[in-house]
């Protein structure tokens, strides 16, 4: 392994221990990670924060939740890095076949935190993504946060 990605990975992994400390939790996220629908990182429920990294123009980080009990409304909102501009984009699978979107988060801008609330029946499943507005909106070493609240 490379000096440069050691480095890169043992912040990440300060950076989700003292998460973890004040009740968020973190992806590790490394290139490869949950790049897919079909590799989201699953979710327990909602969650007071993940962090991780967006670490190229053309990386993505999926996340997932279903819905074990009642329709449910909840919100997700991401916070993208100082001086980067990041989108959410969201889709949800109702049928048990394919997900579908269902559209992305108001964007805020750099550095700005996007927004999106929708209700999800009793075995959906809603799918989060994460990326780059553009191909310069990455950043090796300051991760993003979602935060998943009902």
């Amino acid at each position: 392994m490379e000096k440069k990605k050691f480095g890169r990975k043992l912040l990440v992994g300060v950076l989700a221990s003292a998460i973890s400390l004040v009740g968020g939790t973190s992806a590790f996220a490394y290139d490869g990670f949950a790049d897919s629908v079909r590799t989201a990182h699953p979710l327990n429920g909602p969650v007071g924060g993940i962090s991780s990294l967006i670490q190229g123009s053309d990386d993505v980080d999926w996340y997932s939740w279903t819905n074990t009990g009642p329709t449910v409304y909840i919100t997700a909102t991401l916070q993208s890095p100082t001086g980067k501009n990041y989108d959410l984009h969201v889709a949800m699978m109702t049928n048990g076949i394919n997900p579908t979107s269902i559209g992305a988060a108001t964007d805020h801008g750099v550095g700005g935190a996007d927004t999106f609330a929708t209700a999800v029946i009793h075995s959906g499943t809603i799918y989060y993504q994460v990326r780059g507005q553009k191909g310069s909106d990455y950043d090796y070493n300051v991760p993003y946060t979602l935060n998943i609240t009902n």
